[in-house]
């Protein structure tokens, strides 16, 4: 009931930066948290987060740090700058929750209807007077 909910994180891992062609000192100053010390776990969960990692940095706006300057390398044009908009993060790219699958509660009934303690106390028992 409770561990199925993904939760954001302290930081997305180095893997998962590397792999969206991201520096994390890069990373930390557009707004990206950064955790170290995290492993990845599982290839699904990295290339959810990956995935994450590549919208935010395609809807990314990142203004020129001076503006009687042009653009440079990695700076937006002075078209996506005029019509920027700031957003929050945790509603544009939310976590996306897993479909829940119950095909497990099928054969419920089936459990329900053996008690599995009386069994195993019948068994024990069974075998105790046995000898």
């Amino acid at each position: 009931r409770y561990n199925r909910k993904v939760r954001a994180g302290r930081g997305f891992s180095l893997d998962e930066l590397k792999a969206a062609k991201i520096s994390p000192a890069l990373a930390k100053t557009i707004g990206i948290a950064v955790d170290a010390r995290r492993r990845n776990r599982s290839v699904e969960g990295l290339q959810a987060n990956v995935a994450r990692l590549q919208a935010y940095k395609e809807r990314l706006v990142l203004f020129p740090r001076r503006s009687n300057q042009k653009p440079k390398g990695g700076d937006s044009g002075p078209a996506d700058t005029a019509t920027a908009v700031q957003v929050n993060l945790g509603a544009e790219f939310p976590i996306a929750q897993p479909a829940i699958d119950f095909t497990e509660t099928a054969n419920l009934a089936e459990a329900r209807e053996g008690n599995a303690y009386k069994t195993l106390r019948q068994a024990r028992a069974t075998k105790y007077l046995e000898g």
